[in-house]
């Protein structure tokens, strides 16, 4: 249906006179008349009726958004090119994400895979390496193919991509016996390459979580991990020319440093912004198409204006880093000169614009479409629109933003009986319009209801792996022994049994060899950042004493916890009518499409209210997930009700941003929504009390003013929290007051931990958000020394755009001598500052003056970590980085990139100082927060255990740091379990000791690498189902190959182990030709021993606690297990 209406609008007579125009020669067309909705139609029928691609120049942000719309009707045949953001100085670090995404439009272009390619003026400007050389690095997979192992990692490596022992991240490869892993740049899933001998017989793509092949490809096209990567020789003789030219400003710097280690040919990163040193020959993105396209300039006149400012700003920059001795002046030649917008472009070039005409010059055209007003809800105009264009002959179609919306418009349709030249399609139309000729028209539900979906396309985010690799030198804690130093892996032959063994070490002299099938006792010690344990000692019990204080403090809370969910489940609250049609318009309202995260949380809520019991359930997500969507479902559910919502949120900002969504959600609705802040005033505030007394106001939104005394609401029902941890001890007593037998919904952006949540089951209930929205751009990160040139470029690129920037410095003390530097150094920018150790009042004032927009840069301690929602900043630069925690660089990063702008993160550290080892460390691991990858869970388990301290208060923190973070959780867990079941001993989580005599190991001719070892054996003494252990048994099978019989026998003790838990026993060990089974205490009657006794008679007998199997094959000992299993199921 698509292809129809397409051929309908390309008989537009627009068509005809420029095809006309290009046979009489003219080279240089403009068409005015274009609203963004008709650029999309005009470039799809331009492109097809040229049979030629077109190269699409516009302003970044418009182009990105229409490169979306177009892929809706072409798929990946339509690319928008990010620029290239390398800057010019030296950068430790800087982010991948885009330049992985132009290395693959590369490619693709390279291919003939693209038709429509959009772009910036600045990625326009761009110059490029030679498409032959880029070429050369593409590499074509094919299954059955013949290629030498050796040599084809060895590619690898020249194409830019990184060897590392398991994969993370893009860019990188691995090796393990005869299968390569290798994960392609812009890809959302790795490839598993398996080979026999020089064959390459199969291409998996799998799960890089779960390890397991999603599907198999024929055959495969590689893209390059660097843009710029040196040929054999060029790269000592471009250092060379480096070297000669640099001028007397560069001499005895680190400019000259980095040049000389080019010369000898030490090539990182960094130095790609060298590249027109060796490079041979300089390129415009035009060369890497397979057949020359045409040129679209979109809305020349500012077009020439922006690329005339950029080349001034880029001249002015690099000037002044020449002076410097930052830059060499070779750099310049990374970019085209403005007149480069239209020279050498061959023809035909076009010149598009809504509203400017050409008087002179190129060509003039019109598209000739006439605009139909928006209805804005008004059925009945509409009604009365379509059936005129109908009646007059004209093809009507109208657009759905989803196949629901459009089935949606099928149905108004024939509610509406209109009949004629009517069809409905699923997609995106920004605006309405009418093509007189040739009479087709084009509705939108924007235009209709007054709002649009957008589409969610949800990113992948990467969940959480629990079980964090234990690297040697880490601190672990053993449950029977206490906290130890990981050594490492060590193979051993005991009793002519080969196994691998765990090295750990204790206080003192103390050692340990922990079998891995017993790995299920260890984890890894997690207590905050920068926390160092002391090692308990293996000759004492005061493991035990620690251990037994933790239970009784512990004790405590869960006794708490039971009586509060006793008390929750007899309050009786009110239980609101299910959803109706006013529900489902609301909902309409909401601009995007939920994603399903969210729809969950929504419909989880929804479920919870309906309920006769009170709600009391978290939200958790990240700032812009979609949390606050959640809570206006609920406000909206109550207050059709006749019920009263009150909004708390922790902070004035924050109350005065919830009030400004929450009034834009329920405008034109006939509801009124109340503020109660600092900034109201005592006439206002008298107003609202005056509305929750009387029920005139249907929704209070403030601070904690709303705990005051004097607030009487007439009937309330709904209470919303926003990060409920940051209100103090009193407020939590006033909030725990009025909660009583309402529901309450609280928001949380602290992640607080899932294993903290097991334990707390059933008390409260948990909604988690972990899709980010798809307009989210990674926010461009750059590690690099500091520069008051840098910064001061920094701050007045985000202000050219009308952006505002947060500038971190750490230090109260010397901050006003800081203000004074950045004032003088950025005139031309508002600056305030905002530290903790302001007053109250002051420092609400200066966070509000930076949201209304009336500063600009924001110059603050780490006071910003959380809570703010400033969509308009988004440049973000950080003094001394290097003297952050990982978590605390995290959430910083968090402040920017909240909107569809992109965003830049700046981290300086200052060169005169040297850095210490574990600072490099945190640096370099930025790029992987950025990314998504090994940095990013340790600062997100950093970020929960801050989170599990607020939850439980300073002494719980502390215990937790005595015992760490995951055995605490363990022992409050069972301690819940323990009082819950009134009297048992303990929960079945518990591991279970075996030592069956068994060769049960990983032998390094399968699994070589000591880190994947150790993944596997965690995760095989974590498994919680037999299901689960197939999954992994898969895994593996599928990461190496078949089974050796040591390994066979890992998994067949992992079988083993589940059985032993199900059956409540605590150590299964053989003992000549038995088996021995421990139960664990209270979980045996004598009734249950008994019937054992009687069913295996003459083959188990009992000696103690234990019993004793007179069988020495391990299936018989299975089958044991399995009868034991069920009948204490």
């Amino acid at each position: 249906m698509k292809k129809e209406l397409l051929k309908k609008l390309g008989q537009a007579p627009l068509y005809m006179e420029i095809e006309e125009a290009l046979r009489q020669g003219e080279g240089r067309i403009s068409v005015s008349g274009l609203s963004p909705t008709d650029e999309v139609f005009f470039y799809l029928e331009l492109q097809a009726r040229l049979g030629r691609p077109l190269c699409v120049v516009k302003e970044e942000g418009e182009g990105e958004s229409l490169a979306l719309l177009l892929q809706e009707w072409i798929g990946e045949g339509a690319a928008f090119l990010p620029k290239r953001n390398l800057l010019p100085y030296r950068t430790m670090v800087r982010s991948h994400e885009d330049k992985y995404r132009r290395l693959d439009i590369l490619s693709r272009l390279l291919r003939g895979e693209i038709s429509i390619l959009l772009m910036g003026e600045e990625a326009w400007l761009d110059r490029y390496g030679a498409p032959e050389v880029f070429r050369k690095k593409i590499l074509e997979l094919s299954e059955g193919m013949e290629v030498s192992r050796d040599e084809l990692l060895s590619t690898f490596s020249s194409m830019g991509y990184q060897k590392e022992a398991t994969l993370e991240l893009q860019g990188q490869y691995a090796v393990r016996g005869d299968i390569v892993d290798i994960f392609p740049v812009a890809q959302e899933n790795p490839l598993r390459l398996d080979f026999f001998g020089d064959t390459l017989e199969r291409i998996k793509i799998f799960d890089l979580e779960e390890q397991r092949t999603l599907s198999e490809l024929p055959g495969f096209t590689l893209a390059p991990a660097g843009e710029f990567l040196p040929e054999p020789g060029s790269l000592e003789k471009g250092a060379a020319l480096l070297l000669d030219s640099l001028p007397e400003a560069g001499r005895e710097s680190l400019l000259e440093e980095e040049l000389v280690l080019l010369s000898q040919g030490i090539y990182g990163e960094e130095s790609e912004r060298f590249f027109p040193a060796f490079t041979e020959g300089i390129y415009g993105i035009r060369d890497y198409f397979q057949t020359p396209p045409a040129l679209v300039l979109a809305d020349y006149g500012d077009l020439r204006i922006r690329a005339g400012a950029y080349w001034q700003e880029m001249q002015e920059d690099y000037r002044e880093g020449e002076a410097q001795g930052l830059i060499h002046p070779l750099q310049r030649e990374a970019f085209h000169p403005p007149a480069y917008l239209e020279e050498g472009c061959g023809s035909p070039v076009f010149y598009t614009s809504e509203f400017q005409r050409f008087e002179e010059g190129p060509l003039a055209l019109e598209y000739g479409r006439k605009a139909i007003p928006p209805f804005r809800n008004d059925l009945t105009a509409f009604l009365r629109e379509s059936r005129r264009l109908l009646e007059e002959g004209v093809s009507l179609w109208l657009l759905g933003s989803t196949p629901e919306k459009a089935a949606s418009l099928e149905k108004l349709a024939r509610d509406m009986k209109l009949e004629g030249d009517l069809h409905i399609l699923s997609a995106t139309l920004e605006e309405s319009f009418l093509l007189p000729e040739p009479g087709v028209a084009l509705i939108g539900e924007k235009d209709i209801y007054g709002l649009a979906k957008k589409a969610p396309g949800v990113k992948k985010v990467r969940k959480l792996n629990p079980f964090i690799d234990i690297k040697p030198g880490d601190y672990v804690v053993h449950e029977e022994y206490g906290i130890a130093l990981y050594k490492g892996m060590e193979s051993k032959e005991i009793l002519g049994q080969y196994r691998d063994y765990l090295n750990l070490e204790f206080a003192g002299t103390g050692r340990l060899f922990l079998p891995v099938e017993n790995m299920d006792v260890v984890e890894k010690y997690i207590g905050g950042e920068g926390h160092r344990p002391k090692l308990s000692n293996l000759s004492n019990n005061e493991w035990r004493k620690t251990k037994e204080r933790v239970r009784i403090s512990v004790s405590e809370i869960a006794k708490d916890l039971l009586a509060l969910y006793s008390q929750r489940k007899l309050a009786t609250g009110h239980a609101y009518t299910p959803d109706g049609p006013d529900h489902q318009d609301f909902a309409a309202r909401f601009p995007y499409v939920e994603t399903e995260d969210q729809a969950k949380a929504i419909e989880d809520v929804r479920q919870d209210m309906e309920k006769a019991q009170p709600m009391d359930r978290v939200v958790i997500g990240d700032v812009g997930y979609g949390k606050t969507e959640v809570a206006l479902r609920a406000a909206f559910k109550a207050v059709m009700d006749g019920k009263q919502v009150a909004v708390l949120s922790p902070t004035t900002v924050l109350s005065q941003q919830h009030y400004r969504t929450f009034a834009a959600r329920f405008e034109g609705l006939p509801f009124r929504i109340g503020l109660l802040n600092r900034f109201v005033g005592r006439k206002e505030q008298q107003e609202v009390l005056q509305g929750l007394a009387d029920g005139t106001i249907d929704i209070l939104i403030g601070t904690h003013r709303i705990l005051s005394k004097d607030i009487a609401f007439r009937d309330l029902g709904l209470l919303v929290i926003d990060e409920e941890q940051k209100f103090g001890v009193a407020h939590k007593e006033k909030i725990k007051n009025l909660k009583h037998s309402i529901d309450c919904l609280v928001l949380s952006a602290t992640p607080i931990p899932r294993t903290l949540h097991m334990a707390l089951a059933g008390v409260r209930d948990l909604s988690v958000i972990e899709t980010a929205p798809k307009e989210r751009h990674p926010v461009q990160t750059y590690v690099l020394e500091h520069e008051e040139n840098i910064i001061r470029k920094a701050i007045l690129k985000e202000l050219k755009r009308e952006g505002q920037v947060f500038y971190v410095y750490n230090r109260v003390e010397t901050m006003e001598a800081r203000y004074g530097q950045l004032t003088r150094l950025v005139p031309e920018a508002r600056i305030a500052m905002a530290h903790g150790q302001m007053d109250e009042k002051t420092l609400e004032a200066r966070m509000m003056a930076f949201l209304e927009g009336e500063v600009d840069l924001l110059l603050c301690t780490t006071i910003i970590e959380n809570g703010l929602d400033i969509r308009n900043a988004n440049t973000l630069i950080v003094e001394e980085a290097d003297r952050l925690g990982l978590s605390q660089i995290y959430q910083l990063k968090g402040r920017v990139g909240r909107s569809s702008r992109l965003a830049y993160a700046y981290f300086l550290f200052h060169k005169a100082r040297a850095l210490t080892e574990n600072a490099r460390k945190r640096l370099k691991a930025i790029r992987e927060l950025t990314e998504l990858g090994s940095g990013f869970k340790i600062a997100m388990l950093d970020l929960e255990i801050r989170g599990a301290g607020n939850l439980l208060g300073r002494e719980q923190h502390g215990h937790m740091l005595t015992v760490g973070f995951d055995l605490y959780c363990k022992i409050l867990e069972d301690e819940v379990n323990r009082l819950a079941r009134e009297g048992g001993e303990e929960s079945q989580r518990r591991g279970v000791e075996l030592d069956l005599d068994l060769p049960a190991y990983l032998p390094d001719t399968y699994v070589g690498d000591v880190e994947t070892k150790t993944e596997i054996y965690k995760k095989l003494a974590s498994l919680g189902s037999t299901e689960e252990l197939l999954l992994l048994l898969e895994e593996v099978r599928d990461r190496f190959g078949k089974l050796p019989s040591e390994a066979e026998n890992l998994f067949r003790l992992g079988e083993v182990r589940l059985l032993a838990q199900a059956s409540h026993l605590e150590k299964v060990r053989r003992e000549k030709n038995t088996y021995i089974l421990t139960p664990r205490k209270g979980w045996y009657t004598l009734e249950d021993l008994q019937r054992i006794r009687l069913k295996f008679k003459g083959r188990v007998f009992f000696r103690d606690r234990d019993m004793v199997l007179l069988e020495n094959q391990l299936y018989l000992l299975e089958f044991f297990l399995k009868e034991l299993a069920a009948m204490k199921g």
